[in-house]
């Protein structure tokens, strides 16, 4: 069991989500705002978009950044963006 300072903290990266983006939602791709958009920090609100509830996209720069300002020390990290858009092509073989 962790202490009082131990957090587990996730960000939804979209450079990422960019990259997965390609299968997920191609269709973004033709709006070169929601693109511009995408590289720098967007909240989403309600059902604005399809699969997502209210939700904050970041990048690494700006969730280093936030977890810096907030006193949090990153002791490690993972990515894990298009982990979910192959499991379903995966896991049908």
């Amino acid at each position: 069991m962790g202490t009082a300072e131990d957090w587990t903290v996730a960000f939804l990266n979209s450079w990422g989500l960019m990259r997965t983006g390609v299968v997920d939602f191609p269709e973004r791709f033709r709006d070169a705002a929601f693109l511009r958009d995408m590289l720098a920090d967007k909240t989403f609100a309600g059902r604005q978009l399809s699969g997502f509830t209210e939700c904050h996209w970041s990048n690494p720069a700006i969730a280093r950044r936030e977890l810096r300002d907030a006193g949090l020390r990153i002791v490690s990290y993972a990515g894990v963006e298009s982990f979910l858009s192959v499991w379903d092509r995966c896991s049908s073989r």
